[in-house]
């Protein structure tokens, strides 16, 4: 360092301007004397005794001769340090965006340029925004789409529980409908529902409603003897299925084959068309039993919810000699009609008009087999029929005898009809 006083500036700037001067002129000069005289760094001409005799070396250390590549690596790890760091901040600012928004459009916006949070992205945030979407829908077709758009995501959990949610939500839909057909066409629309708890319950509720307003519609004098056979009719129709049997058991008549001897004797037999056995042979018992499906079978269906309940004719049992022989198994409730006329011991004669006409006993039994060989009710009905003069009076076309028996037998299953269905409902 130098000092010097201010006002010997001007001075000192002229003298080095002339120190400059004569230093150029020296050294074109190559005067050595002279430039030993204006720097003192120069080599003198001679050498201190006591002074070092080598001259002075400029030595630069190993980093200031290598400045380029120190420079060079300190950029590299400067400029790809701040790359980074730039990418990152923006990635960040990218997902907190993105995180933010929760949607599917700005999580694949994300995914387009970010790769540290891609499959957190892609495997829970994108699929669970994409199945928020697909739960507000409402519907098990919107969580079916999302399955099929995301197949395999790491919230399979959530996916569950928002399937399980809409099929609930599907459940109450077809449940509002109050019908078993709704109920039904849910489980077959789906069915892997996972409900069978909650679809069962559904369905005894259907059964259970119109078990009520059955039993609401039944004769208050017999509620009580019918409300549990009817509770366990429903409870074989909710199992095994809505079909309900009418079978028919014919009960032969031993008497009348004595009737017909007995007839053969009087003074007024016309021949066969007399014989009483005559109008209670296989085709007449047909006849009849068809008329009782339609007073039985058809009344009854009338009674019930035909969805719940079909009631259906069944081919007519083996002759049976009264309601206590043994009943076939079943598998679907079945109620047995158990009919047929024996003669009395009665017989009346008509010269004017010319007929004999015997007297009838007519004997009903209703019985409701259930499955596991259960009967639940059972019903007796016996009526005697005779002959009114007004009735052989009649006329019509046809044998007189067979308007008669036709009556007789007519009024007489007409009021076992009344009596069954008068027991389920009123009449």
């Amino acid at each position: 360092s130098y000092t010097f006083e201010a006002a010997a500036g001007e001075d000192l700037a002229r003298l080095v301007a002339e120190g400059v001067q004569n230093a150029r002129v020296a050294l074109a000069e190559n005067d050595s004397a002279k430039l030993a005289q204006l720097d003192p760094m120069h080599e003198p001409r001679f050498s201190s005794p006591v002074g070092p005799r080598a001259p002075y070396a400029e030595v630069l250390p190993a980093w200031q001769k290598l400045g380029w590549a120190v420079a060079l690596g300190v950029g590299l790890v400067f400029g790809v340090t701040t790359y980074f760091m730039r990418n990152a901040t923006s990635e960040g600012l990218l997902y907190s965006r993105a995180k933010a928004a929760g949607t599917e459009a700005a999580y694949r916006s994300y995914l387009l340029q970010g790769k540290t949070h891609a499959r957190e992205v892609s495997r829970v945030l994108l699929p669970r925004a994409a199945l928020r979407t697909a739960s507000a829908a409402g519907t098990v077709e919107a969580i079916f789409a999302f399955k099929a758009a995301y197949p395999d995501t790491d919230i399979t959990d959530e996916v569950d529980a928002a399937l399980h949610s809409a099929m609930l939500a599907e459940l109450e839909r077809a449940k509002a409908k109050g019908t078993l057909g709704a109920l039904q066409g849910f489980a077959t629309s789906y069915p892997q529902h996972g409900l069978q708890k909650e679809l069962a319950a559904a369905v005894h509720a259907v059964y259970e409603k119109e078990l009520a307003r059955v039993l609401a519609n039944v004769p208050e004098a017999s509620r009580g003897e019918m409300s549990p056979v009817l509770t366990q009719l429903f409870a074989a129709l909710e199992k095994g299925g809505p079909s309900l049997e009418v079978r028919f058991r014919r009960r032969p008549g031993p008497k009348l084959a004595s009737a017909d001897k007995a007839i053969m004797k009087t003074i007024t037999y016309n021949g066969p068309v007399s014989l009483i056995s005559k109008y209670f042979d296989g085709p007449h018992h047909k006849a009849r039993e068809e008329m009782l499906t339609k007073a039985v079978g058809e009344k009854l269906a009338e009674g019930f919810d035909k969805e719940l309940v079909h009631v259906v004719q069944s081919a007519a049992e083996p002759d049976a000699g009264k309601a206590e022989d043994p009943f076939p198994k079943v598998t679907a409730p079945t109620l047995f009609l158990v009919h047929g006329a024996d003669w009395s011991g009665h017989t009346y004669t008509s010269r004017k008009p010319r007929v004999t006409i015997v007297g009838l006993n007519f004997g009903f039994d209703a019985v409701l087999v259930l499955p596991q060989d259960r009967r639940t009710f059972k019903t007796k009905h016996d009526v005697w029929k005779g002959v009114t003069v007004p009735q052989l009076r009649e006329t019509g076309d046809g044998p007189l005898e067979e308007r008669v028996y036709g009556q007789m037998a007519d009024s007489a299953y007409d009021a076992f009809a009344k009596k069954v269905v008068g027991a389920f409902t009123k009449n």
